[in-house]
């Protein structure tokens, strides 16, 4: 390095503080790939990146272990409904009115035209 260069930008010192005030003057004053650059650099040194990281971690395992939970539960209740449908087909299992829900109330009406042997429906 010249002398003229020395005394113009004069070598930083090897500290902390010294370090973080450079990148803090490029994360403020530079171009912006050197702002940029700088930028992160200064949030490695402060720990913002591993907090981050540790958060997002953390959000992950959480939504995996949601997610493992609600495929337990439908696996459980597949094979629950699925072990109905087959007791009922082979007899061993009675259909309630608790099984058909809401449909077990529903009566055979005059409108229903499957049900219906009147010759009403149909124009002369």
């Amino acid at each position: 390095m010249s002398a003229a260069t020395v005394a113009a930008n004069p070598p930083l010192p090897f500290t902390r503080d010294a370090i973080i005030n450079q990148l803090r003057h490029q994360a403020t004053n530079g171009p912006a790939y050197v702002q940029h650059g700088a930028t992160k650099a200064l949030a490695h040194l402060k720990g913002l990146y591993a907090e981050a990281r540790y958060e997002a971690r953390h959000a992950f395992e959480a939504a995996r272990d949601a997610l493992r939970d609600a495929v337990h539960q439908a696996s459980v209740e597949d094979d629950s409904l699925y072990a109905k449908i087959e007791a009922i087909k082979s007899g061993e299992h009675i259909v309630t009115a608790e099984d058909l829900g809401e449909y077990a109330t529903a009566t055979n009406s005059d409108d229903d035209e499957e049900g219906s042997n009147n010759d009403d429906d149909e124009p002369h």
